[in-house]
């Protein structure tokens, strides 16, 4: 049978929804199966029918099932059997010739022959089967589960490189998608609260070595529950579980607080690009520097900049920002220098101190028209700015109706003698 959910009319009753409940509910259109609800969402299917049944004992849907097509054996319950001396030169592997008594090309056509006719011999359309590399691995009977953030559909492949490559080859389904800011998935936190209630509640009086055991092997709420437990041994054993989601990485990311066990999440390459992942770890209070410069180091200029500055972020992550921002900025090229300190209207230059502009990072300034008062006052106040943006600053149409910023530049002590003489 097929199960099909639809709405049901009206507000459900009870505390409101939850953002992954809202985010299946919304999926729900009376025409989609719970199979198909689950190939639209990403979300793995024992979590998507759980969802669907709470919606239903809530009153929001109603699954109604789907009656199945005859089968061919019980549309032919009634035709006469063939008779043992009515088939002849069999061949072994081959289909026999259908019997004689089947044969009626003198009698008119009935309406269920024709019904019998198409399930027999079915369009060319549906004797396609797929290509070999979409029908997957089933040799050892196991079921596979086809949500996007789940582990257990990568099966190692001993034809993979080995090392990071390899590893990241792994998990290619942990790696998210470019321009993804927002995650239907992301965990409600009443749901937090339960799992962390949770953990308090069934896991923390067991033994360590017991807790290390389960997270290898359990599932669903439990396995949540176990991303709060301080033992970094037990977060390994749920980044070995093959049910294990980007949801336990964030949930690691965000409540654990050893560096052992952030260490052991940071060497899974394809975890450590998910943004949400990144972010957590950089306001988690026990990230090492070394781990911070390894999150930050591929990052643009600007991404950098913006993790110094961010109030969320700890102090000793701020430092370790502040000083890879300051190296990487020295090694960038004039074009690259040129777009932070633009698009940020000077805002980095206090960060700058002790650095210096090329010649062409100066040169790139010198063919834009200033229109930003806070580029024009973070130009002035930075002590390393060439004699060439000062002069060009003073001969720009806003800095010529403005006194108070053509003062500021005269005061800067790298102005040329001959633009103060102009002037």
């Amino acid at each position: 049978m097929k199960k099909t959910p639809r709405r049901i009319e009206g507000d459900a009753p009870g505390p409101p929804l939850s953002r992954l409940e809202s985010f299946v509910l919304s999926r729900v259109d009376g025409q989609l199966s719970v199979r198909d609800i689950v190939d639209l969402t990403g979300l793995a299917a024992p979590q998507v029918e759980q969802i669907l049944t709470r919606l239903s004992e809530r009153g929001a849907i109603a699954v109604a099932e789907d009656p199945s097509v005859p089968h061919l054996d019980e549309l032919l319950a009634d035709e006469p059997l063939a008779h043992a001396d009515e088939i002849v030169d069999v061949v072994p592997g081959a289909i026999p010739p259908p019997p004689v008594s089947w044969i009626a090309e003198d009698l008119p056509e009935a309406p269920g022959d024709r019904l019998l006719s198409t399930l027999n011999d079915p369009p060319d359309s549906q004797l396609e089967l797929p290509p070999e590399e979409d029908w997957g691995d089933a040799s050892d009977g196991s079921p596979v589960d086809s949500g996007p953030d789940s582990l257990a559909n990568l099966d190692e492949d001993p034809d993979a490189p080995e090392g990071e490559e390899g590893a990241e080859q792994k998990h290619a389904s942990l790696i998210p998608a470019e321009g993804d800011v927002t995650d239907p998935t992301e965990a409600h936190p009443h749901e937090i609260q339960n799992y962390r209630k949770l953990f308090e509640t069934k896991w923390h009086s067991k033994t360590p070595d017991e807790r290390i055991k389960a997270s290898r092997l359990v599932d669903g709420a439990d396995l949540f529950a176990l991303c709060f437990d301080p033992d970094p041994h037990v977060i390994k054993g749920i980044l070995e579980n093959d049910r294990a989601s980007l949801d336990h990485a964030r949930l690691i990311a965000q409540h654990h607080r050893n560096p052992v066990g952030l260490t052991a999440l940071c060497e899974r390459v394809s975890i450590l690009k998910d943004a949400r992942v990144q972010r957590a770890l950089l306001r988690n209070l026990q990230l090492t520097e070394a781990l911070a410069r390894k999150i930050l180091m591929p990052k643009r200029l600007l991404e950098i900049y913006k993790a110094s500055i961010d109030r969320d972020v700890t102090d000793r992550t701020r430092t370790t920002a502040k000083g890879l921002f300051k190296g990487k900025f020295s090694r960038a090229t004039p074009e690259e220098k040129f777009e932070i300190i633009w698009n940020t209207e000077g805002r980095v230059l206090p960060h700058l101190l002790g650095q210096t502009i090329d010649m062409k990072t100066t040169a790139l300034f010198c063919a834009r028209n200033f229109t930003s008062v806070v580029l024009i006052q973070s130009f002035s106040r930075f002590p390393a700015t060439p004699p060439s943006i000062l002069s060009h600053m003073l001969r720009q149409p806003l800095v010529k109706r403005q006194v108070h910023l053509r003062n500021m530049i005269l005061q800067h002590p790298n102005v040329p003698s001959e633009a103060k003489r102009k002037i």
